[in-house]
């Protein structure tokens, strides 16, 4: 039993356990497990098998049992509790359970009551190996108390928190206790509504040189809250970040530039994301100037920036200031106005620049571009070997233009296509038989065609 390294799916319809090989989890889905079935997991746990991950989605009527094999299994590393939990005591009874063995702990839509949370808070106080706490969809009040304990987490490297309705002061709180974390690395905040306090607390930060992985999505920044943020890495020399995530917020002209002084400072960013922000040509231009001039342009391997309300003559400039970056694999400009344009310049960069060959993803979906940008873009994909995946849907481009683009992307190389996405681009059949080519020659895992 020792040596078992399984995955047991216990299903609540039939009960039973199934043994998958070569994994380390056990996954209970379902509305509720039956007594017998939950008798069968404590028995997995508590007779020494190599359990690593332990993931509960079910309800569980029994907790106590439970939270006893969860204590006696000295191979649990990672424990997620999902939503459907409403057992009265499991999390405070599991939180009991909480050992230095522990690395990973998510609590994901559970109703946490402040007694509860308050059991996770002192249960932190033995999780001396925990380096990952991810919260989803928890209350409000229960996260507060869980907040106030993870100062006793000293080894922690990554905090994960979404839709907990933080809003301004509970960022602010997170923000005073990340300060007592040495070993903080990432940092990821989805849906917080940060606001201004919070965004001033988050700028404040004394470990904000030392994080790696930043991801503010969608959580309502506009303009100020970026200044806010980006004071504290402006106040550096240099940063450590490797990632920068500010997809989906109301980051404007003001606010793009301000991040062009702030991605300046990053000279070991690998990936940026700044898609569904209205920062304009302006912004955008400016971002391309810091990444041209820093030592990033050696680094940045992903650049999403989709739905930017950047201009032909925005995309025409960005990419003039990109070509000297020599590692980029992905670029996303989709929901921009490149144009013909636009696309001309997508080519050029394609030709000239040093990443031009290495490319393996291109979205220029709903860009405006017609035939003749079409045709010139297949310039550029001809020689763009490594592309993999490439999307041009909502563009208008015609029979002509489709064809070009796809026996263009048919002789660049030899290694299969992953996706090229055509929906809405009118490529009739002449283009449908340039889609044959392309297959023929080098394949195609999925197709849009619409």
């Amino acid at each position: 039993m020792s040596r078992w390294k399984n995955k047991f799916c216990v299903s609540p319809l039939c009960n039973l356990v199934s043994f998958v090989t070569n994994s380390t989890c056990i996954l209970a889905p379902g509305d509720h497990l039956s007594p017998d079935a939950v008798s069968r997991l404590c028995s997995v746990l508590s007779c020494g098998a190599e359990v690593e991950s332990l993931f509960l989605v079910s309800d569980i009527l029994d907790p106590s049992s439970l939270a006893i094999a969860v204590r006696q299994n000295d191979t649990l590393r990672r424990l997620s509790v999902s939503c459907g939990n409403r057992a009265p005591g499991l999390v405070r009874m599991l939180a009991e359970s909480f050992s230095p063995r522990l690395e990973r702990l998510d609590i994901s839509g559970v109703e946490l009551t402040k007694t509860e949370a308050a059991a996770i808070a002192r249960g932190f106080g033995r999780c001396t190996g925990l380096c990952h706490l991810g919260m989803h969809k928890c209350v409000m009040g229960s996260v507060q108390e869980i907040l106030r304990g993870i100062g006793r987490l000293r080894g922690l490297e990554s905090v994960y928190l979404t839709a907990n309705d933080l809003q301004g002061d509970g960022v602010e709180l997170l923000a005073k206790t990340l300060d007592q974390l040495p070993k903080m690395r990432e940092l990821t905040i989805h849906w917080e509504k940060i606001r201004a306090d919070g965004s001033a607390a988050l700028g404040k930060l004394r470990g904000i040189g030392r994080l790696q992985v930043l991801d503010l999505y969608n959580d309502w920044l506009g303009d100020s809250e970026v200044e806010a943020i980006s004071a504290g890495f402006l106040a550096l020399s240099v940063c450590a970040l490797r990632t920068l995530n500010l997809r989906s917020n109301s980051i404007g002209s003001s606010g793009g530039v301000k991040l062009a002084d702030w991605i300046a400072r990053c000279p070991c960013l690998t990936e940026l994301d700044v898609s569904g922000n209205p920062i304009g040509s302006a912004a955008a231009v400016a971002i391309g100037k810091s990444l041209e001039s820093s030592c990033s342009r050696n680094n940045l391997s992903v650049l999403d920036a989709s739905e930017c309300r950047i201009e032909s003559a925005g995309v025409v400039a960005l990419l003039s200031r990109m070509e000297s970056l020599v590692s980029l694999t992905s670029l996303k400009l989709a929901q921009n106005s490149a144009g013909d344009t636009g696309a001309k310049a997508v080519s050029d960069f394609l030709l000239r620049s040093a990443s031009g060959t290495k490319l393996m993803e291109l979205n220029l979906g709903d860009n405006q571009i017609g035939e003749s940008g079409a045709i010139e873009l297949a310039k550029g994909l001809a020689k763009a070997g490594s592309l993999t995946e490439v999307e041009l849907k909502g563009n208008l481009i015609g029979p002509a233009g489709g064809a070009a683009v796809l026996d263009s992307l048919a002789l660049a190389g030899s290694q299969r296509i992953n996706l090229v996405e055509l929906q809405d681009c009118g490529i009739g059949d002449r283009g449908a038989e340039a889609m044959g080519r392309l297959l023929a020659r080098r394949g195609c895992r999925t197709v849009g065609l619409k």
